[in-house]
């Protein structure tokens, strides 16, 4: 099979889970809506493994971005097209500073 004709895999940091864990118990407490935020970053997530490099690089941070729709919330993210791979850094608030997650894209 073509691989430019392939979804890319996907791999998420070890802490983007935590991440999403800890926005889904904030939504719930607020207004239930904790499973709605999951199948918004669901829905990001296919739209970034559609094409990934439709999502502009944000140079600030060296990384793509995808808003989720609905929500205050980005994903941060990179392709590698050698590899046909999409690795997501984090889940993050959109107001909140980037620092909390920037040391991760050392990690991959």
């Amino acid at each position: 099979m073509n691989r430019s004709l392939t979804r890319p895999g996907i791999e998420y940091h070890p802490l983007y889970f935590s991440d999403l864990e800890e926005a889904v118990i904030w939504l719930e407490s607020k207004a239930e809506l904790g499973g709605d935020l999951v199948e918004c970053v669901e829905e990001a997530v296919s739209r970034i493994r559609r094409n990934p490099l439709a999502f502009r690089i944000d140079r600030k941070m060296d990384a793509r971005r995808c808003l989720v729709r609905r929500f205050p919330y980005v994903l941060y993210f990179d392709y590698d097209r050698a590899l046909n791979r999409v690795f997501v850094y984090v889940l993050a608030h959109a107001s909140r500073k980037p620092a909390f997650w920037k040391d991760r894209m050392n990690q991959d």
